[in-house]
């Protein structure tokens, strides 16, 4: 299957899970806090680093707010995962207080952003607030292990 067909079936996928709520792993990967897709999951945004491994940014109806998700695919969407997110609440809107996107560098280190700075570098199992990058960050991309 070529990159493009391979990607459109992830995004495809994504759409799917995200308006059907209805996705399960048959097979965790080996990772901290993997668990079901959340019920009612609403996708925000969207960063692949390769034709299987991508991360999903948005949000599920929960008891105890932020009600911030993520989930993950490894391979290229056929399954997803859910996984740790952020503590800290989506944006309503770009450029309102919360997180409005995602993107990942590698299959370890990410970035979640908006009008806070979010790192991890374990793929998601744990995120860290970035205090020392003020204001709203507007937008973030990677390439070839640089973040701009």
């Amino acid at each position: 299957m070529t990159l493009k067909r391979r990607w459109i079936h992830a995004v495809a996928a994504g759409l799917v899970l995200a308006g059907s709520g209805m996705a399960a792993a048959t097979a965790a990967p080996a990772a901290l806090g993997v668990g079901p897709v959340p019920g009612g999951f609403r996708p925000m945004s969207a960063t692949f680093v390769s034709a299987s491994d991508g991360w999903v940014l948005g949000t599920a109806p929960c008891a105890h707010k932020p009600c911030t998700s993520v989930v993950r695919t490894t391979d290229g969407g056929i399954q997803w995962v859910g996984i740790p997110a952020p503590r800290y609440a989506l944006a309503a809107f770009p450029g309102n207080r919360g997180l409005d996107r995602i993107r990942f560098a590698s299959t370890r280190d990410g970035f979640a952003f908006g009008s806070q700075l979010w790192v991890t570098h374990n793929g998601g199992n744990s995120w860290h607030h970035v205090s020392q990058v003020p204001g709203y960050v507007v937008d973030l991309e990677t390439s070839a292990g640089v973040v701009y």
